[in-house]
């Protein structure tokens, strides 16, 4: 199951990459809401591939380990210093609200999986 889970948020993220070049390849608002940056395109084409690449090759665990601690740590450093983050993946005065809430929630949820989540479950699940 946890490679399944690696692989669906790679998809999700590689499309989201792909829809964020072509939608706002200068970057600026995307949906309206989630201000980006050409970087920031590349780094969810990037997290996808890993996320492909990962539940490919059933090394999801370690897929949700590292890309979920590095999306928490971006949806809370976002919070502590929004200027910085704001010039890494849209622009300094950005609002990145709607950004770090989802960079938090997704690597809570990534981080649950590689993380706390007991092996036991996982295997079991990947039975089925």
């Amino acid at each position: 199951m946890i490679d399944v889970l690696a692989l669906v948020f790679g998809i999700i993220y590689f499309a989201v990459g792909l829809v964020g070049f072509a939608l706002a390849p200068n970057g600026g608002l995307l949906l309206g809401i989630f201000e980006v940056n050409a970087f920031h395109h590349v780094f969810h084409i990037g997290v996808g591939a890993l996320g492909i690449f990962a539940g490919w090759k059933k090394m999801g665990r370690l897929y949700c380990r590292l890309v979920g601690g590095v999306l928490f740590f971006l949806g809370a450093i976002g919070f502590v210093v929004p200027m910085l983050i704001g010039a890494l993946i849209a622009s300094p005065t950005a609002n990145l609200l709607t950004d770090n809430m989802l960079h938090l929630v997704t690597g809570t949820i990534l981080g649950y999986f590689g993380v706390i989540a007991p092996a036991s479950q996982v295997s079991t699940a990947e039975k089925m």
